[in-house]
């Protein structure tokens, strides 16, 4: 989910995109073989952790570097990104796209 929108009466320390803070990723540039291993840690809806170690490409690796740059580890790692601004670039990819569609076309 993107992150910002809660539930109602939900006070747990969950997350999405949109509120990941940068102590809920670690970056390898080589793990098990691998190279620009992002490593995934974090409660999602319901308070379900979330783990996972991906492997993405060089530049992904580079871009989050920089955004996890001179931050502390309770700081958004993307601090100048918000529901309404990811759905908008979205639905300036495609119209009727949005972070919910996106969501459920991965059955995530």
């Amino acid at each position: 989910r993107a992150g910002n929108e809660k539930e109602e009466g939900e006070t747990a320390d969950t997350v999405g995109c949109c509120s990941l803070r940068v102590e809920h990723i670690n970056l390898h540039p080589e793990l098990d073989g691998q190279e620009y291993v992002v490593e995934f840690d974090f409660l999602g809806k319901d308070s379900i952790r979330f783990y996972n170690k991906v492997p993405v490409e060089k530049r992904v690796f580079k871009n989050l570097q920089l955004f996890m740059e001179n931050k502390q580890p309770e700081d958004d790692l993307f601090d100048r990104l918000n529901t309404s601004i990811l759905n908008k670039h979205l639905q300036d990819l495609m119209e009727g796209l949005t972070a919910k569609v996106f969501r459920t076309y991965n059955a995530s």
